[in-house]
């Protein structure tokens, strides 16, 4: 991750770019892209000056992980679920 800094603009498509995958990086389908946008545009709305793109990363990870939506129990065990892998086949 870079020092560089950034203005935490919610219009800023390259910044919203770099935040999915990110986000997809540390956390794989972990979160909605309409969750991970909200928590995108709440962290932008903090700043009102430049700030390094890193702090900027971990601090919208950081909103995405304190009110994270609970993770099914379809995910944890999908063994509990062989009829979804049949269907898939």
């Amino acid at each position: 991750m870079s020092s560089e800094k950034v203005w935490p603009d919610i219009t800023d498509d390259d910044l919203w770019l770099a935040v999915q995958a990110d986000i997809e990086a540390q956390y794989p389908g972990r979160f909605t892209m309409e969750y991970v946008r909200d928590a995108f545009e709440r962290t932008c709305d903090k700043y009102d000056d430049y700030v390094p793109l890193d702090r900027f990363m971990k601090k919208v990870r950081m909103v995405c992980l304190w009110e994270r939506p609970l993770v099914p129990h379809k995910i944890l065990f999908p063994e509990d679920f062989p009829d979804d892998e049949q269907e898939q086949s």
